[in-house]
């Protein structure tokens, strides 16, 4: 394997020899290799090949060769210099043909078969001393073109004929092809492709005003025969915590409680049932805890004129209505028992206790959501309003405020004597409509007109979706209700094919007069393209109809 220290040496087709020995002597490896161009050149000569190994020797070099032609590895070999197939591959001394002849020192490679290279090989003696009387002529030429004195050497050496460069007039036949291909090109564009004309008609319209109910929901496709256009929305959400004021009262006190008996003078079982209402002498109501069977009364009749009875009795607990200290100390009779059962307290009644604390209540947390609105909604609306684009009718009337995952603590009814707070995520809706699908509505809603009314020569030349407004706007779920107010412009009905059509190969005046005399046309220009263009090509792809309006 080559050493991946040696100097590797490029050699270019325009190097000469004397180049060549310069390189070899600056390389700062002591391993050299040479690795010639296709075109051989100047070590196609045996001498210079010698005088390379003359100066690789000198400076104590180790000069290899790296070619595969084995015209140049035979010279190599007669030169003593060792030959590589490639880089990677190990230089080896290709050994010469015992027929050797190297009577002449210029090879030209491209003309001299292979066997002719192994002739020279072996010169004779004379042949030594002229190659010798060349390498010193040749290092003269190098000293004398350092010194200055390249001029009389130059006049005593042989002059070689100029090859010309195959690459050069190979580059020159590219470009000059490349050219021709573009200006074919260019005559082809300018004839099939480029040519075209813009007929420009500016039409007299008339303006038709709008002026109808719609609904604006995001929910809902633009739809004429509905009146709805489809709404843009944007929405956001924040976090949102505050301090609730509670305005309730609870009362979280005990009540009384005692014993009702009850006594039944009837010959029949009376009962009772739990929750029934009790009220005392003093007008307080007081509730069983159970229910109760009052026995009949009994009757005892020793004889006609002697009869006494007793009346049934039983006794049921009772609690007082509500909370409070007032229930206590209830004494006397009770009213509210069944018929012929009469009742009274066992005893007074006791135990009642009167306590009030604060609490939040429904319309205590309604009333701090209305604050969080008014604390936040102009900025968050004026937020929502820059996310829409410019060609948005912002409808500012259906900005909307709802509240998501709210909460109270304490909660609703607790005891809330050192205040509550509220939490909630209050979430805000804006709507718009893009003036695109205003346009949508307005056409659909006139050629609804047209159909209706019969018209069949005047169609739309501007919506007015640009200058669209929406009045008397209120809120509705998903967008708004809203009086769209547009104006549109309204003219004569032109079919642009048949205009493309009759302009075929006519001249700028011809298609003037052709298309003015089209009622509600107020004015015709033709632009060509390319500029030498005069006539309307006859195709329609290459033809354009715009169209103008002149208002009233």
């Amino acid at each position: 394997m080559a050493d991946p220290k040696h100097d590797i040496i490029y050699i270019d087709v325009e190097d000469d020899i004397t180049s060549i020995i310069g390189k070899v002597k600056a390389a700062k490896s002591d391993t050299v290799s040479l690795v010639p161009p296709k075109r051989i050149g100047v070590l196609q000569s045996a001498v210079n090949l010698r005088l390379l190994e003359r100066t690789a020797r000198l400076g104590k070099k180790k000069l290899s060769l790296v070619t595969n032609k084995s015209s140049l590895q035979a010279l190599a070999g007669s030169a003593g210099i060792p030959v590589a197939k490639n880089l990677q591959a190990e230089p080896e001394l290709t050994k010469p043909s015992a027929s050797n002849d190297d009577s002449d020192d210029v090879i030209d490679g491209s003309q001299l078969p292979v066997g002719e290279h192994a002739a020279k090989l072996h010169p004779t003696k004379a042949e030594q001393e002229d190659a010798r009387g060349d390498a010193m002529a040749a290092a003269l030429a190098a000293g004398a073109a350092k010194s200055g004195l390249s001029s009389r050497v130059a006049a005593k050496s042989k002059k070689k004929p100029k090859v010309p460069d195959f690459n050069i007039f190979r580059k020159k036949l590219i470009l000059i092809g490349l050219a021709v291909l573009l200006i074919i090109g260019f005559i082809l564009w300018s004839i099939f492709v480029a040519p075209h004309a813009t007929i420009k008609i500016a039409a007299k319209t008339n303006g038709e005003s709008i002026n109808t109910p719609v609904q604006l929901l995001s929910s809902q496709d633009t739809n004429a025969a509905k009146s709805t256009i489809r709404a843009a929305v944007e929405s956001s959400s924040e976090e949102k915590t505050m301090e609730v004021k509670p305005t309730g009262r609870k009362d979280v006190g005990e009540k009384a409680g005692g014993t009702v008996v009850f006594e039944n003078t009837t010959l029949q079982d009376v009962t009772l049932q739990a929750g029934a209402t009790l009220e005392s002498s003093g007008g307080l109501k007081f509730v069983t805890g159970e229910g109760v069977t009052i026995p009949r009364g009994s009757v005892n009749c020793p004889n006609i004129f002697n009869c006494s009875g007793s009346p049934g009795t039983a006794s049921v607990s009772v609690v007082a209505a509500e909370n409070g200290s007032k229930y206590n100390a209830a004494t006397g009779q009770v009213s509210g028992g069944p018929s012929g059962v009469s009742g009274s307290f066992e005893g007074p009644t006791s135990g009642g206790v009167s306590k009030f604390i604060k609490v939040v209540t429904e319309a205590d947390v309604q009333a701090a959501k209305q604050d969080l609105v008014k604390q936040s909604s102009a900025a968050q609306r004026d937020a929502l309003k820059a996310k829409f684009g410019t060609d948005i009718v912002v409808l500012t009337e259906s900005f909307a405020v709802s509240y998501d995952k709210t909460s109270v603590s304490p909660a609703v009814g607790e005891d809330a004597e050192n205040g509550a707070t509220l939490k909630t995520t209050a979430k805000y809706q804006l709507y718009g409509v893009s003036r695109d699908e205003v346009g949508k509505f307005v056409e659909a809603y006139m050629q609804k007109q047209f159909k209706d009314e019969k018209v069949t020569d005047q169609r739309i030349y501007e919506n007015g979706s640009k200058g669209a407004t929406f009045q008397d706007i209120t809120k509705a779920n998903s967008g708004a209700k809203a009086t769209l107010v547009v104006t549109a412009q309204i003219g004569p009905k032109i079919d642009e094919e048949k205009i493309k059509q009759a302009s075929h190969n006519m001249r700028y005046g011809e298609v003037q007069q052709q298309v003015q005399s089209i009622k509600g046309v107020e004015q015709v220009d033709v632009k060509f393209f390319p500029f030498w263009l005069n006539t309307v090509p006859s195709d329609n792809k290459r033809i354009t109809v715009e169209f103008s309006i002149k208002n009233d």
